[in-house]
């Protein structure tokens, strides 16, 4: 998560000093970098994140068998310092690529 929040700050960054086409690179790169957590090619690649039936709540994958693997938060232990990156990652290239927004929008 750390990696997609800097990209979003970079990209917010690149926006305040009117670099354009640096924000829109690094845009680009945080685009592949989300997706590669939130998409699961239509069922064809393993989900990066699923829902724990046992506590009623997201976690990655590899937390329902380990509690402990991604620093805990298996036991839904600092949910909004991890997420919270992914969240404003999203709303930086929101911000930008509303297509891109638009796609993940209930």
């Amino acid at each position: 998560g750390k990696e997609v929040g800097a990209l979003g700050r970079l990209a917010l960054i690149a926006d305040e000093l009117g670099e354009a086409d640096a924000a829109a690179t690094v845009r680009g790169r945080l685009a592949a970098a989300l997706d590669a957590w939130l998409d699961c090619d239509g069922g064809k690649a393993p989900c990066r994140f699923s829902y724990d039936r046992s506590w009623g709540g997201v976690v990655p994958t590899e937390a329902l068998a380990d509690p402990a693997a991604s620093f805990g938060v298996g036991w839904h232990n600092d949910k909004h310092f991890h997420y919270g990156y992914f969240l404003y990652a999203a709303a930086a290239l929101g911000r930008a690529n509303t297509t891109w927004l638009a796609a993940r929008t209930p």
